[in-house]
């Protein structure tokens, strides 16, 4: 009895540990088929294709032109399509596809596996069971929580910073200057929020600043920034360290800060062939590393596409002014 008890445990052990990978890789798929639904739901409706990544792969519209590239490693699977003129109602009926298509993959591949017995014929099929019983754990776990995040985004999408962010971006895509808004701290808001919608938010508010000249309130938002950024780099927050990477090689020189932030984005600003990367790449350049031809060179590449990347008539204006700028200063 004593050697059939220590068989058992030893094979509850591998079965544990069998579910354990499972579930370790089913956090991967369930970002990867996430990623995949999103991508062919909104292109679908519209949007544009910019970007898939995934482990090492990077897949990204570069002027128009689909490029393959072997990036970081990410173990979140990250995609972005855009399109400037939707409105609140094809909003709620992409998320609605994107649920529905999510949870019938779960239903007619991952349900029978999540709620069905072992055959409990041998230790070998009893942990590839438990295996793919964990990747179902995770997958189905993701959607419950991504399901209830949307539906919550949506019902408070008047009550949400993300709300508010749709609304502005609408504002300025219709002719309203930004410098013309009231942006406030989003502590001064009142909205229920995301750290995500935050750091958007507030990058906003740099953009502002920066249009209307006040550059001694920059420093207060680019700290902000810099204490909520997600540990370990992410694509969907590169804005922000554009942001602070152009903050720290112009307006406040800080070799040291630009140089560390600039290698934790390096990999994706040196790719970026859109005219806010090839600005922030030409400033880096020119003010940090002092190289000149370099700097002019990102600056008349980005000024090449400034009219495919703006989404709205004041945000190209702005860029080209200070794409102008940089080229003049280089020469």
């Amino acid at each position: 009895m004593g050697l059939i008890r220590g068989y058992q445990g030893h094979g509850i052990g591998y079965l544990g540990l069998a579910c354990g990978f499972g579930i370790v890789i089913g956090i991967y798929l369930a970002s990867f088929i996430g990623a995949l639904i999103g991508l062919f739901v909104t292109m679908i409706n519209g949007f544009k294709f910019k970007y898939f990544r995934t482990l090492f792969f990077d897949i990204s519209d570069v002027n128009g032109k689909i490029k393959f590239t072997i990036r970081k490693f990410t173990p979140i699977s990250q995609y972005r399509t855009i399109k400037t003129n939707f409105t609140d109602k094809e909003d709620i009926m992409i998320s609605v596809m994107q649920l529905a298509v999510m949870w019938a993959m779960s239903i007619f591949i991952f349900a029978p596996i999540f709620f069905g017995g072992s055959a409990q014929v041998d230790l070998y099929e009893d942990n590839v069971y438990n295996f793919f019983r964990g990747i179902a754990w995770a997958i189905i776990l993701d959607n419950l929580i991504i399901t209830f995040l949307t539906i919550s985004a949506h019902v408070n999408a008047k009550k949400s910073l993300r709300g508010r962010l749709k609304q502005i971006g609408r504002e300025w895509i219709n002719g309203k200057q930004l410098e013309d808004m009231e942006l406030p701290p989003h502590e001064q808001l009142g909205l229920k929020t995301t750290k995500y919608d935050i750091l958007m938010y507030e990058g906003l508010r740099f953009m502002q600043k920066l249009y209307l000249g006040f550059y001694s309130e920059l420093l207060p938002i680019v700290e902000f920034l810099e204490g909520n950024l997600t540990k370990g780099y992410i694509r969907s927050e590169a804005p922000v360290f554009y942001t602070i990477i152009f903050y720290y090689s112009y307006i406040n020189r800080n070799a040291e800060k630009a140089a560390y932030y600039f290698g934790e984005a390096e990999d994706d600003l040196k790719h970026d062939m859109d005219s806010d990367g090839r600005r922030v790449m030409a400033y880096y350049e020119y003010y940090i590393l002092g190289q000149k031809e370099q700097a002019k060179k990102a600056a008349m590449d980005g000024l090449k596409v400034i009219d495919k990347f703006s989404i709205c008539d004041e945000e190209r204006e702005q860029e080209r002014k200070l794409l102008e700028y940089i080229l003049y200063e280089a020469e």
